[in-house]
């Protein structure tokens, strides 16, 4: 059975004449042309009809399309599936006319006759349905995708075009900023250059033994929490000395009979019999000691600059210092911890200044996941601080130096530069995506995996509906960047819990419009770009505060007590009370029960809880209390 008997034989239902049979023809009459004009507008109208039937009812396609699932489709969604309705009847009565008028001729010419016996039932099953794929279905994709191509091309070609004649830097290799001399560069450090040299190519490579010995040289660096008490949501104290010196007595007792712990943890130290917990802890900890020596020499070189390979796709990129950097940090905290218990004051100051400029490291970075990072270790590094306040370990000239460094801090005015990053990243992402079909895979160091969706999208997408999407991440990325602009340049005059609020009504402005298949990946991107902006306001905030700390702490090392208020530090110890950035008023401040203080601010809910950093919200029937940050509280 020859295509053309398949169509033919397609031809004969009224249904394919749309319930006109007299339309049509007699058997060696032309077909009607208009009726392929007729029909693929049928086909599209009905194609765009059956979609909002499916809406209507529920029946939607992914759960992630949750729009779909509201009734809020974009117009261009019905567009888009009409037009491919109408490809599809266009195939298809095109396919009818020519078989028709090719059976036509031959009946005029005497070749066969008009009465065609009908297809054997095995015909009509099988290769009926297969004709129907390869000339109608398949044609109409094709057609379809070509459509979507062009219209994404133009779109995301006009969109660069303007982009860069407004001065935007759309290339990651202009937003990186530029290499340094190895002898100013703390990335050079022996121990990251390495991780760097050896580190593989993708996140899909297989790791080399170089690399896995790199990493493995940071594994002094290590804790045993395994062997600690797991803490509950409601506890955020840190575990006590006591805690770490049976965690690493238990480490080392089954390192030595377990073979298979011997890579997990390195060959902690044992303290002399009778030592205190804080000398058995430093005492563990000292098989670090000249590793950690070279790395805090090196931190205080000028610049940091490590060598990530930009030219890769956003999540082939691997970052793999990010995560020895937080064990750094947290290693230097239990030092400080450590020091400050053994009366070691030098050294505890001197692990602290090592973890500040450590956290700083990740400052030129221009991505989201690295400023994120600095951001929570800025945090450790101030709870290494807090402990020294507590413990009044720190001189007028110590503490005068980390105010200077709080008071500098800067975690907003890089929120730009990261969302430059960040869009630049997407858009060499999207391009290999398109140029090479690069793969969207995980990057398991930096914990960038993208979600399963993404992934299978990537791989089903045209290319035009991928430009499409490109455009809109883009336009939505290059919104937030300019918004992001406008408050750090007026920083000082403005109410950050306004300007944050709507910095996220701005950056998720696109999500709240009916669901589009080109704007999909926005969807799912932007709300971390809403999300930063806050983190950031937080940390910087918490700089503000842990300054006040110094300051507070200053008067007590000079009148031997702490002020009543934050009036009685001006201008001595301060030179004006800091402005709480959430409200526009004084930061507030309150000496404690327990004869210590507290400096806070009103965080984003606007509202002077008193100081409360943490409390229940909710809980009612069976439901699991969430916790909430009333107030942004120091010490953290």
């Amino acid at each position: 059975m020859t295509p053309y008997s398949v169509f033919n034989w397609l031809s004969g239902f009224r249904i394919t004449w749309l319930g006109f049979s007299r339309l049509r023809p007699p058997a060696d009459g032309k077909y009607p042309v208009v009726f392929i004009a007729i029909g693929s507008v049928v086909f599209a109208g009905t194609a765009a009809l059956a979609l909002r039937l499916l809406v209507a009812l529920k029946i939607t396609v992914p759960p992630a399309l949750e729009a779909a699932q509201s009734n809020t489709l974009a117009l261009e969604c019905y567009t888009m599936i009409g037009r491919f309705g109408f490809l599809l009847g266009l195939m298809f009565y095109g396919a009818c006319f020519f078989a028709w008028n090719h059976r036509a001729t031959r009946i005029r010419a005497n070749l066969i006759t008009a009465s065609t016996p009908p297809p054997h039932w095995l015909a009509r099953w099988i290769l009926a349905p297969v004709d129907i794929v390869v000339f109608c279905v398949l044609p109409a994709v094709a057609m379809w995708c070509g459509i979507e191509s062009v219209q994404g091309a133009l779109r995301w070609n006009r969109l660069s075009r303007d982009l860069i004649a407004q001065g935007e830097r759309l290339d990651i290799k202009d937003v990186i900023p530029p290499p340094v001399p190895d002898a100013q560069n703390f990335a050079s450090t022996p121990l990251f250059a390495e991780l760097f040299k050896s580190s593989p190519a993708g996140s899909g490579d297989v790791p080399s033994s170089a690399h896995s010995n790199a990493i493995q040289k940071f594994a002094v660096f290590s804790l045993p929490d395994a062997y600690l008490s797991k803490r509950t949501n409601d506890d955020t104290s840190p575990h006590l000395l006591d805690e770490w010196a049976v965690a690493f007595e238990k480490a080392r007792a089954d390192r030595a009979t377990n073979a298979a712990l011997r890579d997990a943890y390195p060959s902690y130290p044992q303290a002399p019999p009778g030592s205190d917990t804080a000398s058995q802890v430093l005492n563990s900890l000292s098989i670090a000691d000249n590793a950690l020596a070279v790395i805090c020499r090196d931190s205080q070189r000028p610049y940091s600059r490590f060598p990530a390979r930009w030219a890769e796709s956003y999540f082939e990129l691997t970052l793999p210092h990010l995560g020895q950097i937080k064990g750094l940090h947290r290693h230097l905290n239990l030092r400080i911890a450590a020091r400050l218990a053994k009366g070691d004051r030098a050294g505890a100051w001197d692990n602290l200044e090592c973890s500040l400029r450590l956290a700083d490291a990740l400052r030129d970075e221009p991505l989201l996941i690295s400023q994120l990072v600095r951001i929570a270790q800025l945090a450790v590094a101030n709870e290494g601080f807090g402990r020294g306040i507590t413990a009044h370990a720190w001189t007028d000239d110590q503490l005068q130096t980390l105010q200077r460094r709080f008071e500098a801090m800067d975690v907003i005015g890089v929120v730009p530069f990261a969302l430059e990053g960040e869009r630049a990243e997407v858009i060499q992402t999207m391009n290999l995506l398109i140029a090479q079909g690069v793969g969207i895979s995980s990057v398991g160091e930096t914990g960038r995996t993208p979600s399963g969706l993404i992934a299978r999208i990537s791989g089903f997408m045209g290319q035009g509906i991928i430009r499409a999407n490109q455009a809109a991440i883009v336009q939505m990325e290059t919104d937030a960047i300019r918004n992001g602009r406008g408050l750090i340049t007026n920083r000082a005059q403005v109410n950050w819990r306004g300007e944050t609020a709507r910095f996220a009504e701005s950056t998720t402005a696109g999500l709240r419009r009916p669901f589009s298949p080109r704007e999909l990946m926005a969807r799912m991107l932007m709300p971390a770009f809403a999300k930063f902006l806050a983190r950031a306001v937080r940390s910087q905030t918490l700089q503000t505060t842990a300054a006040i700390a110094c300051a507070v702490e200053r008067h007590y090392l000079k009148r031997g007590s702490y002020p009543d208020t934050l009036d009685a530090l001006v201008p001595e110890f301060l030179k004006e009370i800091p402005t709480d950035p959430m409200d526009l008023k004084p930061m507030r401040y309150r000496r404690t029960d327990t004869g210590s203080f507290i400096v806070w601010s009103v965080g984003e809910n606007g509202i002077d809880d008193g100081g409360v950093s943490r409390r229940k919200k909710g809980g009612s029937s069976g439901k699991k209390a969430a916790t909430e940050i009333p107030d942004w509280v120091w010490p953290f």
